[in-house]
């Protein structure tokens, strides 16, 4: 069968020129680690005018379509059908609001696309993450504002972080606090430090009613 997949217009905002290649790779990596390569002919198209990146699969099964759901750069997905577009409903793994890794803006922020692309490629490279939706633990150890780890938390995992420029913990510990208030989501938050050095330990849940929280994050700024 043949498919369609229309990239999202945020992937453009940063890198217009590689956009589709990125998303090519991308959906190369998870076909091989993941799908055992059960994507091909992947190419580019222009349908109505319109760009998109075309591939051949099987009829897709539900983790196929869960990978496509949730590469960086879908905006939809499409079986094609002759001329026409059948689109598919998307399986999205995201469980909080895009604006928690999009809301916040500042000089040297890491692109939200790229983020999620290669958290995707690891998680499809990994021996653990490729098929099996458990709840996992990331480290990043130069987080800085936390684009990574707010991309991990909306996936549902667990998040730890470490930063040595303590404005960018503070910056970090004040959005990540009056975000779960805002949402009016669940939460405990509990500072502290680290050998001198300030930590913030904050769990909460995944919406308005849902109890215990099943989503944690902990920061340290470190020397």
């Amino acid at each position: 069968m043949r498919y369609a997949l229309l990239v999202s217009p945020s992937a453009n905002r940063v890198y217009a020129q590689q956009s589709s290649a990125l998303a090519r790779a991308e959906l190369a990596a998870v076909s091989e680690r993941a799908l055992r390569n059960a994507i091909a002919e992947v190419r580019e198209e222009t349908l109505g005018s319109v760009p998109y990146i075309t591939f051949e699969a099987p009829e897709l099964s539900p983790l196929a379509l869960s990978w496509l759901s949730n590469l960086a750069a879908t905006f939809a997905l499409f079986r094609l059908e002759g001329d026409l577009l059948a689109p598919l409903a998307l399986a999205r793994w995201d469980g909080l609001e895009s604006d928690l890794v999009t809301i916040q803006k500042y000089t040297g922020k890491t692109n939200e696309t790229f983020t999620k692309l290669l958290l995707n490629v690891t998680l499809a490279a990994s021996t653990f993450g490729a098929q099996d939706r458990r709840v996992l633990s990331l480290l990043d150890p130069l987080c800085g504002r936390g684009t990574t780890l707010n991309q991990a938390l909306s996936y549902g995992f667990h998040a730890t972080g470490v930063e040595i420029d303590k404005k960018d913990f503070e910056a970090y510990a004040l959005f990540i606090q009056r975000y779960v208030k805002d949402k009016r989501l669940k939460h405990e938050a509990v500072q502290g430090s680290v050998k001198g050095h300030p930590k913030l330990d904050i769990a909460f849940a995944l919406d308005k009613a849902r109890t215990p929280f099943p989503r944690f994050f902990s920061r340290a700024a470190s020397t």
